[in-house]
């Protein structure tokens, strides 16, 4: 049986950049993962990005973006899913 190759770029790649040169999205929902300054830079300007807020050592996040990091989760949440279901029948790793 052939295997199927990975999935080059969308489920390694930590950098925005190769992911979304020559994209039509409008919008990037990403997790903590994601959550860097390279990868604001990239979006700035493009797209909208939604990316969850990271706690950095001595500062908390603020009211505001813990409100800001439960909402992005209820969005990916019907994406996520449907990546799972694609995976399942295909049996990708």
């Amino acid at each position: 049986m052939k295997s199927i190759p990975a999935l080059p770029i969308l489920a390694r790649a930590h950098r925005f950049e190769a992911m979304i040169k020559g994209s039509d999205a409008q919008r990037v929902l990403a997790d903590k993962a994601h959550a860097s300054k390279a990868n604001h830079a990239d979006l700035r300007g493009k797209l909208r990005g939604d990316i969850l807020q990271k706690t950095v050592r001595g500062r908390p996040l603020c009211p505001s973006q813990k409100r800001f990091n439960k909402l992005i989760p209820k969005q990916r949440f019907g994406v996520e899913q449907w990546f799972g279901k694609i995976l399942r029948l295909f049996g990708l790793p």
